[in-house]
């Protein structure tokens, strides 16, 4: 049953968690990923252009520390793939996978310098309430964009291509105008 000492919990396992971690420097791997939703009537999210990269950092990493770590890992292998896209990586929600929302830049969260991890990595159970640290554990965290601005993306793809199609098209077309001009006998 619901005892006096259950409205103490939190206090006490956010207590714990910081002991548990405070000692030395846990480093954790997460995988980032940039996702899309999925068009309306489905739900979950799809990679984006295969940017995915495994991470390295602090367990103690803040939630806007992470969100730039993740920012700086995926930024070139974004702005390769959307072929310089006008979107910004910090136009984006940022989730645990699969849909547990850790920052939205619509609606900042009351505390951007809570530590985001530590519940993913450090465990406890109810016969040992120190929290246990799990290194192993798979945590990816997501850059999401709705479904309409990855369309976006992909139509202004199309239209780069097509550019860049075009301008081979154009310097092929000199290049044998040119050599057809000096292929012509002189008269």
């Amino acid at each position: 049953g619901y005892t006096a000492n259950h409205q103490f919990h939190h206090q006490h396992r956010s207590k714990m968690l910081h002991a548990a971690s405070s000692s030395c420097v846990q480093i954790v791997t997460i995988q980032a990923a940039l996702h899309h939703l999925k068009p309306e009537g489905k739900s979950g999210t799809l990679l984006v252009g295969n940017i995915e990269r495994d991470m390295h950092v602090s367990l103690s990493t803040t939630r806007t520390e992470l969100r730039l770590d993740i920012i700086r890992h995926l930024q070139s292998p974004w702005t390769e793939w959307s072929r310089k896209h006008s979107l910004t990586l910090e136009s984006l929600e940022m989730h645990k996978s699969p849909m547990m929302l850790l920052f939205d830049p619509r609606q900042p969260l009351y505390d951007p310098d809570a530590v985001v991890l530590h519940d993913f990595f450090l465990h406890s159970t109810t016969k040992d309430l120190v929290p246990k640290f799990y290194a192993s554990t798979k945590v990816a965290i997501l850059l999401v964009m709705m479904h309409a601005q990855y369309e976006s993306v992909q139509l202004w793809r199309e239209q780069i291509d097509e550019l860049v199609g075009l301008h081979h098209e154009y310097l092929c077309l000199a290049k044998c105008s040119d050599f057809s001009a000096v292929m012509m006998p002189l008269r």
